[in-house]
């Protein structure tokens, strides 16, 4: 792959500049006796805060996503799985409750299926279904994350595909907007600056997306886990990447390396040398 050459998608961008990360909305399960409790504490308040405690989740703040979220924890996690799904949300973000209706635009553009498992199709969310929901979701960020990679690797990507990413995406993206706080405001505490702007675990996703498409990487192929990349993970500072690893993370070239040496050792011992 020539990486000197310029890198073309099938998109538009705007503003054409990459997009601050921002830090994605939080919740966690809560048992059955908390419920109550947080019933009472949002008892006044309307919208996302109140259908989230009603349905037995507790707001933890915000936190950022991992470097690379979407091509590596996102990319291994296996959504059938409710358990390790349910895990993926209460590590790092949730889908509220009323995205569906907000991106029924986007939900006319069905998922293209590659040389995949058919079962890699969006789900149907159901009423209600928080973890159903997310599936739809995260499904969803795995093939824009899909999408990024073929093209990232110079394979060609169809018009249905391009129309799938730029229509999900920008669902993702309609709620990275500038906000406002109050100074004294507790940043561990829902406001509603936070729920207008609803900047949930997909939203984060996009986001790292669209930065990945407007700084037109070329993508490799990791030595170790087979992983597409743009650059090693943990290896960039003030945005300045090193994209001439053959390992997208430091783990998997110790990984490598170490299963290279155990390798080497056993031929020597099967020759007699140790």
């Amino acid at each position: 792959m020539d990486n000197e050459s310029t890198l073309q998608f099938s998109v538009t961008l705007w503003p054409g500049i990459a997009l601050p990360e921002p830090e994605v909305a939080r919740w966690k399960p809560i048992n059955s006796t908390t419920v109550a409790e947080v019933r009472e504490k949002f008892a006044d308040t309307t919208g996302p805060v109140s259908a989230a405690a009603r349905s037995g989740w507790h707001w933890r703040g915000h936190a950022p996503l991992p470097e690379l979220w979407v091509l590596h924890e996102l990319r291994d996690a296996d959504l059938r799985d409710d358990q390790a799904l349910t895990a993926l949300l209460d590590r790092y973000g949730w889908i509220p409750h009323d995205r569906v209706a907000a991106d029924a635009d986007a939900f006319h553009q069905p998922i293209p299926l590659f040389d995949r498992d058919p079962s890699a199709e969006l789900p149907v969310p159901g009423p209600d279904e928080h973890l159903n929901r997310a599936r739809v979701y995260l499904t969803a960020a795995q093939a824009l994350a899909a999408i990024w990679a073929d093209a990232a690797q110079g394979k060609p990507v169809s018009k249905a595909a391009w129309r799938f990413f730029a229509a999900w995406i920008n669902a993702g993206l309609r709620s990275v907007t500038a906000y406002v706080r109050q100074a004294d405001e507790d940043p561990n505490e829902p406001s509603l600056a936070d729920f207008g702007r609803q900047v949930d675990l997909f939203s984060g996703a996009c986001v790292q997306l669209y930065n990945l498409v407007c700084e037109g990487h070329w993508a490799r192929v990791c030595k170790n886990c087979g992983r597409p990349f743009p650059y090693q993970r943990g290896a960039a500072k003030h945005r300045q990447f090193r994209i001439d690893s053959v390992y997208c993370s430091v783990a998997c070239g110790n990984a490598y390396r170490q299963r290279e040496h155990r390798r080497t050792l056993r031929a020597k011992k099967n020759r007699g040398q140790l």
